[in-house]
C-alpha cells in the first residue's frame, strides 16, 4: 500500500532523524535535514510523496523555530504548508475519487488536513486569523470528525472574538467558536497528541468558562436569530448567494454565518477614527471599498459569460486577424483581466491609508503596500526609521498586515510565504508591462516566439480569486487596526 510504501522509502530516513535531532536540541542537524529533503522534492514523482515532503519540511521548520525562534523559520513553513496544499488542489482534490486508488485519496486527505490545520496554526501566530479560520475551514470540509482542526478553530474564533468593533459581531464569533469546540468534544478520541486533550481542557477552562460566564449556556447552545429575509429580485439574489459562497462579503460576521442577513458590504471605519481627518479617512476608505466590490462584480460578471452557447454581443463584428482555435479574445476574459488589475493595484491605495494614518512618513508617489513596512524608508533628504515597527507591537493587525505583504514578491525577488501570490504578481506584470496572452491551450516552447507569455483563463481566474480573498483580507484587517489604535488613543 502506498503508507507503507512511503515509510519505507522515504519516511524513516527523513522523519525519524528530524526526531532525533529535535530531541537532542540539534539545530544544525534539522537544517541539514532540511536542505537534503529540499533537494529531493523536485525529483519526486508521486504527487501525494511531494505532498508529505512539503509537509515534512514545515513540521521541520516549526522544529527549528522551536529552537531558535526566526520569522524566517516562521516564513518557510507557511509556505511549504501551503506547497503541499497546492499539490493537493490542484492535482489530487480536482480528480475524481473514483480516479484514484482509495488508499492513495485517503492518505493525500489525511495530509491535506493536517497542513491545513498547521497552517491555520501559524497564520494565527501573525494575527491573520481570517486567512487562519478559512484554513480550518478547509480541514473540516475535509473530514468534521478532524478534532483537531475544530478544537483549534475554536480557540481562533474566542481569540478573535475579542477585537471585534461591535458586541452583536463579539457574539457571533462567540456563538462559533462554541459550535466548534462541542465538536470537537464530541470527537474528543480523534484528538491527536501532544496537546491534543490538553489544548481542549485549556479552552474550556479558559474561554468556554469565560463565554458562559459573559452570555450563558442556553444562548451559546441556542440557534442564533437573523433579522429575517432582505427582499432581493432573483437577479440580485443569485449575485449575492454567489459571493456568500465565496464569503467576499466585506462584512466579518459572514465568516461565519451562511445567511442572507449578512449578505452585504457592512464594514466601515469607526466612526471616531480621526475628528479632524476624518471626511479624509473616509473618502479614502470609500474608494477602497468601491475599488474591490467592482473588482468583485466584474469577477462575477465573467462567471455569468463563461456559457459558450449563450455568447455575448460584444465578442462579433471585431475583425480581429489571426486568430486560430486556440487563440481566446472576448469579453469575459477581457474582464477577469481588468478585475485583477484593479484588485491588486487596490493594495497600494491600502499602503497610502496606512502611510497617513500611522505617520509613516513616505511622499509623492512612491507609496505602496509593499514599502510601508520596509526597515528604513530611504528618502533624498533623510532616511526615515519604519514607525510600522513600533506600532506592530502593539497592534494586532497591524501585524496581520505585515505578514500578508509577505504573500506579493517585491523587484523580482520569491514570494516569501506564498507561490500562488508570486504568480499573481507575476501575471499582474505580464499583463501591464509585457504581452499576456491567453490561449486554450499553452503551445509548446517556439524558439521563433521572442516577447509573448502564455496563460489561460483558468490560470487567470484562479488568480483573480485568490487576489480578491487576500484584499478581503486586507480590507477587514485595516478597519480592525484603525479601531485598535481609536481604543488604544482614547485609553492613553
Amino acid at each position: 500500500m502506498l503508507r507503507e510504501e512511503f515509510e519505507k522509502k522515504y519516511g524513516n530516513r527523513f522523519t525519524t532523524r528530524l526526531d532525533e535531532h529535535f530531541a537532542k536540541r540539534n539545530i544544525r542537524g534539522i537544517k541539514d535535514c532540511i536542505r537534503e529533503a529540499e533537494k529531493e522534492v523536485p525529483l519526486e514523482t508521486n504527487p501525494i510523496f511531494r505532498m508529505q515532503f512539503y509537509y515534512d519540511i514545515a513540521l521541520a521548520y516549526a522544529d527549528a523555530r522551536t529552537l531558535e525562534p526566526s520569522d524566517s523559520h516562521l516564513e518557510k513553513e507557511i509556505l511549504n504548508y501551503r506547497k503541499a496544499i497546492d499539490i493537493y488542489e490542484m492535482e489530487i482534490a480536482l480528480i475524481e475519487e473514483e480516479a484514484t486508488e482509495q488508499e492513495d485519496y485517503s492518505l493525500a486527505q489525511w495530509i491535506a488536513m493536517r497542513c491545513y490545520c498547521n497552517l491555520g496554526n501559524t497564520l494565527c501566530e501573525t494575527n491573520r486569523y481570517i486567512a487562519a479560520i478559512d484554513s480550518y475551514f478547509a480541514a473540516i470540509c475535509i473530514s468534521d470528525t478532524f478534532s483537531m482542526a475544530s478544537l483549534n478553530l475554536s480557540a481562533a474564533l474566542f481569540q478573535f472574538s475579542i477585537f471585534q468593533i461591535t458586541p452583536e459581531a463579539e457574539q457571533y464569533f462567540t456563538h462559533a467558536a462554541y459550535h466548534y469546540f462541542k465538536l470537537a468534544e464530541q470527537y474528543q478520541a480523534n484528538l491527536e497528541e501532544p496537546g491534543g486533550l490538553v489544548g481542549l481542557d485549556c479552552v474550556r477552562q479558559h474561554w468556554v468558562k469565560r463565554a458562559i460566564d459573559k452570555y450563558g449556556v442556553r444562548f451559546l447552545n441556542e440557534e442564533l436569530q437573523g433579522f429575517g429575509e432582505r427582499d432581493y429580485s432573483e437577479k440580485e439574489y443569485d449575485y449575492r448567494s454567489w459571493l456568500s459562497g465565496f464569503r467576499l462579503f466585506l462584512n466579518i460576521e459572514s465568516e461565519l454565518i451562511v445567511s442572507s442577513d449578512f449578505w452585504g458590504d457592512y464594514i466601515t471605519l469607526p466612526d471616531n477614527a480621526d475628528s479632524t481627518f476624518y471626511h479624509e479617512y473616509t473618502g479614502l476608505f470609500n474608494q477602497i471599498k468601491q475599488e474591490y466590490i467592482t473588482a468583485r462584480y466584474l469577477w462575477y460578471i465573467s462567471s455569468e459569460l463563461q456559457k459558450p452557447e449563450e455568447g455575448c454581443y460584444l465578442d462579433k463584428e471585431r475583425n480581429l486577424k489571426g486568430i486560430t482555435s486556440n487563440d481566446v479574445f472576448c469579453i469575459r476574459e477581457s474582464l477577469l483581466r481588468q478585475s485583477l488589475k484593479m484588485a491588486a493595484s487596490t493594495f497600494d491605495r491600502i499602503g497610502f491609508f496606512l502611510n497617513w494614518y500611522f505617520s509613516v512618513g513616505l511622499r509623492g508617489d512612491k507609496i505602496g503596500f509593499k514599502q510601508i513596512w520596509w526597515d528604513t524608508i530611504r528618502r533624498r533628504e533623510s532616511d526615515i526609521p519604519n514607525p510600522m515597527k513600533e506600532y506592530r507591537a502593539d497592534n494586532p493587525f497591524l501585524e496581520a498586515l505585515f505578514w500578508l505583504q509577505k504573500d506579493f514578491v517585491e523587484d523580482d525577488e520569491v514570494s516569501l510565504t506564498s507561490d500562488a501570490a508570486n504568480r499573481i504578481v507575476k501575471m499582474r506584470n505580464n499583463m501591464e508591462h509585457n504581452c499576456l496572452r491567453t490561449v486554450k491551450r499553452t503551445p509548446k516552447s517556439d524558439p521563433r516566439i521572442k516577447f509573448t507569455v502564455y496563460t489561460t483563463e483558468s490560470q487567470i481566474e484562479q488568480n483573480v480569486f485568490n487576489t480578491l480573498k487576500l484584499l478581503r483580507e486586507a480590507i477587514l484587517y485595516l478597519v480592525l487596526a484603525v479601531n485598535v489604535k481609536v481604543i488604544q488613543d482614547q485609553e492613553s
